[in-house]
């Protein structure tokens, strides 16, 4: 008579790690918010160019642990090209109210809370408990700030509005907006 072999008994199934409450706009949502933050077209035509260009680049997954470098970089082409086209169109004098676009850096950022708090209010959110501390950005910018206008009377005419695409597209293209 023969036996039958022991069943053997099933592992132990490993606990995965508990998943992430935070997570990352995918494609869709980023082209999406740039376009309402800056009110510029999805359809503007550098828009649209950058995002068809870097849309395979950018998230496709809202899982922060599926986030790599490539999303980042993405992100930032996108957000530099939003930020052209805001400061480049009629929208930017309502956008930064105040902010005089002509004039060399050392007289349009003497007051730089023109260029900052529409970036804050609109990009990052004021006074979240889960974004970045206002001061926190507000120092950053005010410290890119004060580096691209230290050209002196040596600024390029268009520099004003260089300075102010820097800044839009840092914080436009920085977790704040990224991370949900």
């Amino acid at each position: 008579m023969r036996t039958d072999p022991a069943v053997p008994q099933p592992a132990v199934p490993a606990d995965k790690p508990e998943s992430s409450q935070v997570g990352v706009r995918v494609f869709s949502e980023l082209n999406a918010s740039l376009s309402d933050i800056t009110g510029v077209s999805m359809n503007d035509p550098g828009v649209l160019a950058t995002y068809t260009l870097v849309q395979q680049q950018l998230p496709t997954v809202p899982t922060i642990e599926s986030f790599v470098a490539s999303h980042q970089i993405g992100m930032a082409q996108l957000a530099i090209q939003y930020c052209d086209a805001l400061v480049e169109s009629g929208q930017a004098g309502s956008f930064f109210p105040g902010l005089q676009f002509n004039a060399p850096p050392a007289t349009a950022f003497a007051d730089t809370s023109l260029l900052i708090d529409p970036l804050l209010a609109r990009g990052v959110g004021i006074n979240i408990a889960t974004q970045p501390a206002d001061s926190d950005v507000r120092a950053e910018i005010n410290s890119l700030v004060t580096l691209l206008s230290s050209c002196g009377a040596a600024c390029a005419p268009d520099r004003t509005k260089t300075i102010t695409k820097a800044a839009c597209a840092t914080v436009l293209g920085s977790a704040a907006l990224l991370i949900k």
